[in-house]
């Protein structure tokens, strides 16, 4: 009897068996490499070790090491329970390690027809076997300026900064997530292209009346340098031919002046700008107003000042700052250029401050600050020869303790993002105006994009917004100014235009495809992420999720096979059901992309929900055995 039991129990301990897997990823790479490992064993409760072959070890079923030096590494997985213990070794090639960062800038110093040097540096850095250039920061330092560059195309970042001709010798530095690389170079900045002729006065547009003096200034420039010497004529005309000619005069900087006395009627008139250098002739026509002189013109003309900002009976907090906002029109409704705006700060009564409005794209502005509290109005006052107007505005500016405030009032671009888009795209501006949590309707908010103004519109959503478009290819920034009473608010954005686009073609797991599979195994994530050519592209962070049946979310990180140049992962399934996958592509310069997938997974179950492999029968089989026969010993014995 006791030899059976002792048969048995021999049995049972050579029967519970224990196996030992696991996967790692990226598969190889160069050093220094990040490699991710997951074991897995078919018997719970047990401990995991890994010795990694270069020196060093680790626990946890789930570890991340680090090779630094190249070679074949032999990595072992030891899943100990106990009483069993089960291994299992592979090896990792690492390749020899490249450079981990590159900063390659251009140092041509040809400028463009205007005289803009356009400075580029190509910036990568190594990771996983494949070059990245997203969160990367370009800066250059030349004659005490520093300029940020921005994301380009294909890793390149770059910016046009106005540089006179001469040598210079700019820095790059290029801060990458690991560190930071210097390069130093020698440009000489030299004449780039056309030349042209710039008028100075008078503006095009502008208003004049009969008998006036109009000031003539222009020059011929090239590189943002005026070209010395040569001659300048100014002619007016009526369109049917030419009524008055002024020879011009250049001084020491090549700068041309003269004057014109208007004996013209009412009308509108063609003014000339004709230049001579070297054989080589440049023309400017700009267009003139000539008004009558008589008393009534303001009347008969009447302009008008329109105060957009601040709204009248507006309550502002003392020390809190505002815009000041205005137009200055014609009774065409025409917008009066090089005007004088001036705008009087008016406390109780009395005059307290005046101030002058810059003029900006289609308004003239000036930010103010107030330093007490009291009863206030601001009058505008715009004067352009006929013409002057003035409008005013009442307000209330209290202690903060009177006036309810927040300091919680912002702006937040909602769209764009900061991201690429394809090349003729028009982009929707979207902004969202906030004072704590409520919505601000009737707050004044700007879009500046590379410099153009647009007055954003208010929509049902409680939003604001403004289409831009269709967009050439460029680098844009975007900034979105937004006033309400004393509070002003600010949010920018980065983005850019481009011709080249990403796609991802799924290699595995395919739509639909369904695996039945052990608990514990893995599916093999591949994409194979391609430009517009159809070339496979280095470089791209590829990301998403896997979502099972119970909802749960799993992220996921594909790294590039330096073999065959997918990307890859693997995803462990917890749950038997439909799975959803969704992937993005992403590349500094190139419009990215998504894909989505869904699969099956069936897990193997048996008995009491357990695999049902041999060895695992086996062993369910002699416990239960080994258990009867105690229970039989036990009530012989008694």
């Amino acid at each position: 009897m006791h030899r059976k039991l002792l048969l048995l129990v021999l049995l049972s301990s050579v029967a519970l068996g224990l196996t030992a897997d696991f996967s790692y990823n990226p598969i190889g790479g160069s050093a220094p490499l990040k490699v991710n490992f997951i074991g897995s064993s078919d018997t719970a409760n047990i401990q995991y070790e890994w010795i990694y072959g270069d020196g060093t070890t680790d626990i946890g079923q789930s570890v991340t090491h680090i090779f630094t030096t190249p070679g074949i590494y032999n990595v072992t997985f030891i899943a100990d329970a106990g009483t069993n213990t089960s291994s299992i070794s592979k090896n990792i090639t690492i390749l020899p390690g490249t450079s981990d960062t590159t900063l390659q800038p251009s140092c041509s110093g040809q400028a463009d027809k205007y005289g803009f040097v356009r400075f580029n540096a190509m910036v990568t850095y190594y990771q996983n076997g494949a070059n990245y250039c997203a969160n990367t920061n370009v800066v250059v330092s030349i004659g005490g300026l520093q300029i940020t560059l921005l994301p380009s195309q294909s890793c390149v970042y770059s910016r046009y900064v106005q540089l006179p001709n001469g040598v210079y010798t700019p820095t790059f530095l290029a801060n990458y997530p690991s560190g930071q690389k210097q390069v130093t170079c020698s440009m000489a900045v030299t004449s780039g292209g056309e030349a042209s002729l710039l008028v100075y006065a008078p503006k095009n547009g502008n208003i004049y009346r009969t008998g006036d003096n109009v000031q003539l200034q222009a020059s011929v420039v090239q590189n943002n340098q005026n070209i010395l010497n040569g001659s300048m004529q100014a002619q007016l005309s009526n369109g049917s031919g030419n009524l008055q000619t002024v020879t011009m005069t250049s001084d020491q900087y090549g700068t041309f002046s003269g004057g014109l006395t208007l004996s013209v009627p009412d009308g509108q008139y063609i003014i000339t700008f004709a230049a001579s250098k070297g054989g080589t002739t440049y023309a400017q026509n700009n267009i003139m107003i000539v008004v009558n002189n008589s008393a009534d013109v303001q009347t008969t003309n009447g302009a008008k000042i329109n105060i957009i900002y601040p709204l009248n009976n507006q309550k502002f907090n003392a020390n809190g700052s505002t815009i000041i906002e205005a137009q200055f029109i014609d009774s065409n409704q025409r917008s009066i250029s090089n005007a004088v705006i001036t705008a009087d700060i008016i406390k109780n009564g009395q005059v307290v401050d005046t101030v002058n409005l810059d003029e900006k794209a289609y308004s003239y502005k000036k930010i103010y600050q107030f330093t007490s509290a009291g009863q206030y109005s601001i009058r505008v006052t715009g004067t352009k020869s006929p013409y002057t107007a003035q409008g005013s505005v009442s307000l209330i500016v209290g202690e903060a303790s009177e006036i309810a405030s927040s300091a919680n009032f912002t702006v937040q671009i909602l769209a764009p993002q900061s991201d690429t888009y394809a090349k003729g795209s028009t982009i929707l501006f979207r902004a969202r105006v906030r004072q704590d949590t409520t919505p601000i309707a009737g707050a004044n908010v700007t879009l500046d994009v590379n410099g153009a103004d647009y007055l954003m519109n208010y929509d049902r959503f409680g939003d604001y917004t403004y289409s831009v478009g269709p967009l050439p290819v460029n680098n844009y920034e975007a900034k979105v100014v937004a006033a309400y009473g004393n509070f002003l608010a600010e949010d920018s954005v980065l983005f850019s235009v481009s011709e080249h686009g990403l796609k991802i073609n799924l290699q595995a797991p395919k739509e639909s495809d369904e695996f039945v599979m052990k608990s514990g195994d893995a599916v093999n994530v591949s994409v194979d992420v391609v430009d517009e050519f159809g070339s496979t592209a280095s470089g791209v962070l590829v990301a998403g999720s896997v979502i099972d049946s119970a909802g749960r979310i799993s992220q996921l990180q594909l790294f590039q096979d330096v073999k065959d140049g997918f990307y890859k992962t693997t995803f462990f399934p917890v749950e038997r059901g439909q799975y959803k996958m969704t992937l993005t592509a992403s590349k500094l310069g190139f419009v990215g992309a998504i894909s989505e997938s869904k699969f099956t997974v069936q897990l193997q179950t048996g008995i009491f929900g357990l695999n049902t492999n041999l060895e695992t029968l086996l062993t369910i089989v002699i416990g239960l055995a080994i258990i009867i026969l105690l229970i039989a010993i036990f009530r012989v014995g008694f």
